[in-house]
């Protein structure tokens, strides 16, 4: 790498040189805005319950106990705001376009907090929290295309009485609402708004891959990690520490709503 300079600096001069520019973030990015990392983390919520309640399997067996732990994790959501990480990818994003560049984010994140920077060419691949849909496949409010947004559903009943027959029913099949997200026992393929085949392709095609604040714990990173070892892709980490388990080309380390702005200041300086 460049002699002299920061890992941001080189960060830099690596998207400098770069034409295709593949992002993709995790938990850790969204931590500075208030939101508990899913994994790496004695509190995260994922390492409790995951096993159990992060399945279709489970949602069919136990509707009301399901929806009722993704209301306790959305809630968290509320009023929750972008931090200088998912702006600095919105700034990375327009220096590419102004730079005949292109640029693709993954994220792993139900938030919505990448859509609140103003992330244009943005993959939710894992769902978005503020949508539902029919949990009946085919029918048109269900995958693979149909979402219906929360604000349109009404929970007040059963937030008061936790009973299935108090869910919100799809009004096309009277099929229980489901949230839109991916759950572990289903497949990138089953909704198109998870976009897996524009990201499958970003992969194949990215000459410069950049992963933050991920724990590579799931499908869409290891997918990412066998694309770039099989295509010599550079690969960066940027995260509060090295995994030794995951060997990327470089790392970016520590809290990234600092590393990423310093990124885009190397960016816009002429000294690289």
């Amino acid at each position: 790498m460049q002699s002299g300079k920061t890992p941001a600096q080189q960060l830099a001069q690596t998207i400098k040189e770069a034409n295709s520019i593949l992002v993709i973030s995790g938990a850790g990015i969204s931590v500075a805005s208030g939101i508990a990392p899913f994994r790496k983390d004695p509190n995260a919520i994922w390492e409790k319950d995951i096993t159990e309640r992060g399945t279709f399997r489970y949602f069919i067996e136990n509707p009301a106990d399901s929806w009722a732990w993704y209301h306790q994790r959305f809630a968290k959501l509320v009023g929750k705001q972008a931090n200088p990480a998912h702006y600095a990818i919105k700034d990375l994003e327009d220096y590419c376009v102004t730079h005949d560049k292109t640029f693709t984010l993954v994220t792993q994140n139900v938030d919505g907090l990448h859509n609140q920077a103003g992330s244009q060419n943005l993959i939710e691949i894992h769902g978005q929290a503020a949508y539902s849909r029919c949990s009946k496949v085919n029918c048109a409010h269900g995958a693979p295309q149909g979402l219906i947004p929360n604000h349109k559903l009404d929970f007040t009943t059963f937030l008061k009485t936790q009973k299935k027959s108090d869910l919100p029913h799809c009004k096309l099949c009277n099929s229980i609402i489901r949230p839109h997200v991916l759950w572990f026992d289903e497949r990138y393929d089953e909704h198109n708004s998870y976009q897996f085949d524009a990201a499958y392709n970003a992969f194949e095609n990215a000459d410069l891959m950049i992963a933050i604040g991920t724990s590579f714990s799931v499908g869409i990173t290891e997918i990412a990690l066998m694309l770039a070892e099989q295509r010599k892709t550079l690969f960066w980490g940027v995260d509060l520490s090295k995994d030794p388990e995951i060997l990327l080309s470089h790392w970016l380390l520590g809290p990234c709503e600092k590393t990423l702005p310093k990124v885009i200041n190397a960016l816009k300086s002429k000294s690289i």
